[in-house]
């Protein structure tokens, strides 16, 4: 979480400007500290303030703690960022119910419905027709989150009363338990069975009736109440997520999709040539409505110009030298490649070998024939070289006097004989 904000003092002693997260409300002074500033304020400056670490929490707050007197501090906007809420917009969407009326905490959607009065049991079924069910688990940061939500929502209205999924147990009416998971059912607005959870952490009103459902109590600062089933009250829907939203696209990077982006579907990356996928190559849309994972980045890995080589050369078969690129060398006519003659751009952004080198060709000693002689040329049998053939006295040379060292490695041509004059 950060904020942004430009601040005013009127005093020119350095001032320690404190930030809290947390679900503690009214009393925002005891959230935990999520930022602490000293130093000067300059008026018109935006102030940047990063948590130390993840924090939860519904509220954050932003206090003066010194100058302890006199200073007074003026916020002309304050921003609050996060990656770890849930947008609304991954919640389930119906055509009935405006984005406004949907809030998001701790992974969940929670739909309010202020103006659709039902009893418990029509409440409890429209929920469940939609997919999701009445409110049914609690905690001291839920019951901060929703509490505020409601008080910002009937503003107005204090008296305003919603359904929640608690109900009283048959088997024993000093316990209460939660709705999800069990299998119930309403009569004459008594519960005839409740094999839910029991209700172990608890935000009631006291002194309390004899009623078998309950109700956040407006006129109670949204503490719960035991209410009679039958009455017509709004109640709110919690749901699951229904997808992910559209991933993250990282630079020089192409994404897919399986199939639409809602819970369980696929999305997988692929890296535009020359660069390399670091990360997870594919994230799944899990039922908190988040993607596994962090998305991947795509580096771009280039190698240097490769190493030359004596009597030879290389090309570039994709005329490029970015990441899996190949180089391939060759040598000049009389020449043979030793050594790997394809090296591939590596994550080291070096070519994953030793260059090769060009061994000059050469021929054996040329064919000797009888009652005759060879003689090189020059003092070398390397591509190119020249053998000259000769006869003794009294022969005479039927053929080619000479024979030329091929780059096969072999002499070109037949040897001549000699033959009787």
């Amino acid at each position: 979480m950060c904020d942004n904000m430009c601040c005013v003092t009127a005093s020119k002693r350095p001032a320690t400007v404190v930030v809290r997260v947390g679900n503690n409300r009214p009393d925002l002074g005891v959230n935990p500290i999520c930022a602490r500033y000293t130093g000067f304020i300059e008026e018109g400056r935006p102030l940047f303030l990063p948590c130390t670490s993840t924090m939860p929490g519904a509220f954050a707050s932003i206090h003066l703690e010194a100058p302890p007197t006199g200073a007074p501090l003026s916020i002309c906007e304050a921003y609050v960022y996060t990656d770890q809420a849930l947008p609304v917009e991954r919640c389930p969407g119906f055509r009935d119910q405006p984005l406004a009326n949907v809030a998001t905490y701790n992974g969940k959607c929670y739909h309010f419905y202020p103006h659709r009065p039902l009893n418990f049991e029509a409440a409890l079924r429209f929920c469940e027709s939609r997919g999701g069910s009445l409110i049914d688990e609690t905690s001291p940061a839920l019951q901060g989150f929703l509490s505020w939500e409601l008080y910002r929502r009937h503003r107005n209205d204090p008296g305003a009363q919603y359904w929640m999924g608690a109900v009283r147990d048959p088997r024993d009416p000093s316990n209460w338990r939660w709705l999800s998971g069990c299998n119930y059912e309403v009569k004459a607005m008594t519960l005839e069975r409740a094999v839910g959870q029991d209700v172990t952490i608890s935000f009631w009103n006291a002194p309390g009736s004899n009623e078998n459902c309950s109700r956040f109590d407006g006129s109670k600062g949204w503490l719960w109440a035991d209410t009679n089933c039958n009455h017509k009250l709004n109640y709110i829907c919690q749901h699951q997520p229904s997808s992910c939203g559209h991933p993250e696209r990282p630079p020089n990077s192409t994404v897919s999709l399986t199939s639409d982006r809602r819970v369980s579907s696929v999305v997988e990356y692929r890296c535009e040539p020359g660069h390399l996928l670091v990360g997870a190559a594919s994230r799944t849309c899990l039922p908190s409505g988040f993607y596994t994972d962090l998305p991947p980045k795509c580096s771009y890995i280039e190698c240097g110009p490769p190493a030359t080589i004596q009597h030879g050369g290389y090309t570039f078969p994709n005329t490029t030298r970015y990441y899996l690129s190949s180089v391939q060398y060759f040598c000049q006519q009389g020449y043979v490649l030793v050594g790997e003659g394809t090296l591939i751009c590596d994550l080291d952004r070096k070519w994953n070998g030793p260059p090769p080198r060009c061994r000059a060709v050469t021929c054996g000693p040329p064919v000797e024939i009888e009652n005759g002689q060879a003689t090189m040329l020059a003092n070398s049998t390397q591509y190119g070289a020249v053998v000259k053939y000769g006869c003794s006295p009294g022969h005479l040379l039927v053929g080619g006097p000479h024979l030329v060292c091929g780059d096969t490695g072999e002499w070109e041509g037949e040897p001549p004989s000699c033959e009787c004059e």
